[in-house]
């Protein structure tokens, strides 16, 4: 048996080694349609996701020749755009609270516009209120009645 025959069989051979890095290279890369090439707007998105902002990448950058020389620099990547999810998932998160206060706002407002009644209404129910206790007193005094209201009335009527 040859050697290339038995490093290829063996768990930590050559060939083993090629798989396992062509596989960690299909599942970091972006998604694509049909195991074709990814088109401009797949990529768009791959990168949407992974941008982090360029000052932040010059300061880790400098962060990192000061402090961390030994740590390679696809490992400092990594941190950044675990950094810059963590941001973005809390500015979605705020911004979806500031949403949610914002439509509260804007329910209530509607809410206050659709129950309001014009002052003309205000003002006729008003006057059909007064008109209406006035008609009760009168109502009252005609059957002799001092004191309007139905218990005064009932007594009244048991009175007599």
């Amino acid at each position: 048996m040859s050697n290339s025959r038995r490093s290829a069989s063996r768990p930590g051979g050559r060939a083993a080694r090629r798989r396992s890095s062509s596989n960690a290279a299909t599942r970091r890369g972006p998604k694509t349609s049909g195991g074709l090439a990814p088109s401009a707007a797949e990529l768009a998105s791959a990168e949407g996701l992974h941008w982090v902002p360029a000052d932040a990448v010059s300061l880790t950058a400098e962060f990192r020749s000061r402090f961390l020389a030994h740590v390679p620099a696809e490992e400092v990547r990594v941190f950044l755009r675990g950094l810059n999810s963590a941001w973005k998932a809390r500015s979605r998160k705020a911004l979806k609270l500031q949403s949610q206060k914002h439509s509260r706002i804007v329910a209530e407002l509607r809410r206050h516009v659709q129950q309001r009644q014009p002052y003309r209404e205000v003002l006729q129910a008003s006057a059909i209120s007064r008109l209406h206790t006035e008609l009760t007193a009168v109502r009252y005094a005609a059957d002799g009645v001092l004191e309007p209201g139905p218990a005064a009335y009932r007594r009244a009527k048991r009175a007599i």
